[in-house]
């Protein structure tokens, strides 16, 4: 079966990167999300509202309930590592904030502690599932091993965008129990990835697999640690403040990351150019306690799910692809230039990571239905 699949993935070509983080998001035409319990066989039909910068509270979901009973007003804080001014805090979780805040007649309001205020980025999971603090943003790769089952949305190669991973993220955790099971601990308010990252480089080019060979390359996860690794590169961790400094140096090669990464951390200066691979996409949480949560009234809790789950996910992957875009505008005018992998190389680099994607389905195999959930994967995205 894993056999078909890889002749399957071989010609799908290469997959076009469709972003969007510091400008609007696109031009493709709006649709309602799909409920929570959709399920299709065909992922880009499902599409997020566009991020179209229209006041709170126009859509139904925003409607607060007139006759429900809210209950004592409470004040929710939610932390994460990342800058206040970062686009997913400016543009998704301040907007859901505010439609949280209307949908409950003003009786529930959050509260942002950006950069780490409330915890190390390592922390943030455990700390909503301890009640450190109330809600909590990060990627699930801050803490490896703890997620398993998401590791799945990281396997090489394979997405285009993150509105499309996303819905097949949210997809498979409906589908799945086992994907359900590894946030049984926290209410998961909302999940999403980052816009599609690729292989960038401090100096010289990359044209086919055997230019990778002892190249050291900063990998984001354990997952894309193997993938470096099993294309002949030696992959390194360093934490994204160390970036710069570490490509200025030598230190480092090059890096797997998406555009909006490079924006980010101002790497702009310290790359030459990048190779076009949709090499991987990394998944995001949004959880809250789960007694912070039971504590709040039947009413309250009804009306923040209308907000929440897939159709707050869509709207923060959308961002994520609009940044992508606006932040491939800023590398070609800068003149770093991301070169697509022609069609029988890309071939090469799937087949000698799809090692990758048989450790991972192996070494889980007794934990959860590891192969059916990849398999499904693929079937949601045509392959």
């Amino acid at each position: 079966m894993l056999e078909i699949r890889r002749r399957r993935l071989g010609l799908t070509g290469v997959l076009l990167i469709i972003g969007l983080l510091w400008a609007a998001c696109g031009d493709g035409a709006e649709a309602s999300p799909p409920s929570s319990t959709q399920v299709v066989d065909s992922v880009e039909e499902q599409q997020a509202p566009q991020d179209s910068g229209e006041a709170v509270g126009e859509t139904s979901a925003a409607e607060p309930q007139e006759s429900a009973d809210f209950g004592e007003a409470v004040t929710l804080n939610l932390g994460h590592p990342f800058p206040a001014l970062h686009p997913i805090q400016v543009r998704t979780l301040e907007v859901w904030a505010a439609e949280v805040r209307q949908v409950t007649q003003g009786t529930v309001t959050v509260e942002f502690f950006a950069g780490g205020a409330l915890g190390p980025a390592p922390q943030t999971y455990e700390n909503a599932v301890s009640g450190a603090t109330d809600i909590g943003w990060a990627l699930q790769g801050y803490t490896p091993g703890r997620f398993p089952v998401t590791d799945v949305i990281e396997m090489p190669f394979i997405f285009s965008s993150a509105l499309q991973a996303t819905n097949v993220l949210w997809t498979l955790y409906e589908e799945f129990e086992a994907f359900q099971d590894e946030y049984s601990d926290v209410k998961l308010l909302g999940m999403w990835v980052h816009d599609v990252g690729d292989l960038w480089l401090a100096g010289g080019s990359v044209e086919d697999i055997t230019d990778l060979e002892g190249l050291t390359i900063r990998a984001p996860s354990p997952v894309q640690n193997a993938v470096i690794a099993a294309l002949g590169g030696n992959p390194v961790g360093l934490p994204a403040p160390e970036l710069y400094d570490a490509l200025e140096r030598g230190v480092i090669d090059g890096l797997f990351i998406p555009n909006s990464g490079l924006i980010s951390f101002n790497l702009v200066d310290v790359i030459v150019g990048g190779v076009q691979c949709n090499c991987y996409v990394a998944a995001q949480f949004l959880a809250m306690n789960l007694d912070r949560w039971n504590s709040l009234s039947e009413a309250q809790r009804s009306a923040i799910d209308r907000v929440s789950g897939r159709l707050l996910s869509q709207k923060a992957a959308s961002v994520y692809d609009a940044v992508s875009e606006s932040a491939a505008e800023q590398l070609a005018e800068a003149g770093v230039v991301k070169i697509p992998l022609k069609q029988p190389e890309l071939d090469r680099w799937r087949q000698a990571a799809h090692g990758v994607i048989n450790d991972w389905i192996t070494n889980n195999a007794g934990e959860f239905p590891s192969e059916q959930m990849y398999e499904r994967m693929l079937r949601l995205l045509g392959i």
